[in-house]
């Protein structure tokens, strides 16, 4: 696969919008999405909860939303998660597999993993790196 990897820190504009922290309390996944800045942004903990799978579902339903508008040319997506387990590796796979048909249909599609100096994250995100055939950065921040 064409992706490419690196290890960067996250850029700007996207620092500039990404929430600091979480409310503390029960693991959950934060979701933002920004159709006029064609961004998306994941963090938290993606674990086996209830709201998991509805929030995955939504956000690849708001990705191919997005990329099936003429008008949209392009997305990036920020992931900056505390945990991840393996539940969550499906979901992405899925969500990998549109945005490569996207891709291959002359959409700008990049992903930004974020690892925040964790060995695990960091991890999680070379795994996933061979499902992509569009740019992968893995950054620490």
């Amino acid at each position: 696969m064409n992706s490419s990897v690196a290890i960067n820190k996250m850029p700007l504009a996207a620092a500039a919008i990404y929430p600091n922290s979480l409310a503390k309390g029960e693991p959950k996944i934060d979701y933002i999405y920004s159709r006029s800045l064609n961004i998306m942004m994941l963090r938290g903990e993606s674990k086996s909860h209830a709201h998991t799978a509805s929030t995955y579902h939504n956000v690849i339903n708001q990705a191919q939303n997005h990329l099936n508008d003429p008008e949209k040319e392009r997305i990036r997506i920020y992931v900056g998660f505390e945990s991840f387990n393996t539940d969550s590796y499906s979901y992405f796979i899925e969500l990998f597999e549109i945005l490569n048909l996207f891709h291959k249909k002359g959409k700008d599609i990049k992903i930004y993993w974020s690892y925040k100096h964790s060995k695990k994250m960091c991890d999680a995100g070379v795994y996933l790196l061979p499902f992509c055939d569009f740019p992968f950065e893995i950054v620490d921040t």
